[in-house]
């Protein structure tokens, strides 16, 4: 029986980095599960689904299966600067339609900031563009060293799966050659009981050779 040399990867795998510049600070982590196919699915901060489309890009140049998990955090002035201001208009027509409700209706006036606040037209919400092409190339970075971490995690997992695999060959081996040179011997150990019990048996009559080469033989194949 020849040995086959096994290069195998583990299906399971996970890798973590990090990059910071003076403007972004990215963290990505990256997981695996067993899948017969490449299936990826990135988490990536609100606003940046431009990522997922490059990130999925980036994986699959070096990963061919598995269920592939990313998770992107980000933190940066690149991701753009949210404003937000009061429509003092709407806000004072709001807060007077409050006041006259309880006027006319005689009910408790108890307006609060919070209750204005829970009225989202009160607000207007602003934000700057992002950069994607820094954000991006800080990502990437962070990205690539995660994927490499998590190939060397799988290929070293893959290393001893491979090692357990073949000492377990080395074991079936010994056993196949133990069971290939005792067979001859346990067919001929079988034909001497089954003739002393017929003996024990049948006493003074004469034993039937081709019955007891017929048990053989069936015991044989079994064996």
């Amino acid at each position: 029986m020849k040995v086959v040399n096994l290069m195998a990867k583990s299906m399971t795998g996970y890798g973590r980095a990090e990059y910071s510049t003076e403007e972004v600070d990215v963290s990505v982590e990256i997981k695996s599960v067993n899948h017969r196919y490449l299936e990826f699915s990135p988490k990536v901060p609100r606003g940046c689904a431009f990522l997922e489309d490059k990130l999925k890009a980036l994986v699959s140049q070096k990963i061919s299966r598995g269920k592939v998990d990313m998770f992107v955090s980000i933190n940066s002035s690149a991701l753009g600067d949210t404003e937000i201001k009061v429509n003092k208009p709407y806000a004072e027509a709001y807060i007077n339609a409050l006041k006259k409700l309880s006027e006319e209706y005689g009910i408790k006036n108890d307006i609060s900031v919070s209750t204005v606040a829970r009225n989202s037209d009160v607000f207007e919400i602003s934000k700057s563009e992002i950069d994607e092409e820094k954000v991006w190339e800080a990502v990437k970075c962070a990205a690539g060293t995660a994927i490499d971490k998590f190939i060397e995690m799988r290929t070293a997992e893959g290393k001893k799966l491979s090692e357990d695999v073949l000492n377990r060959l080395q074991v079936i081996r010994k056993k196949v050659k133990f069971i290939e040179e005792r067979s001859p011997e346990t067919v001929k150990e079988y034909r001497e009981k089954l003739e002393e019990r017929m003996k024990e048996l049948l006493g003074d009559v004469k034993i039937d050779e081709q019955r007891l080469l017929l048990e053989t033989g069936i015991m044989a194949d079994k064996l």
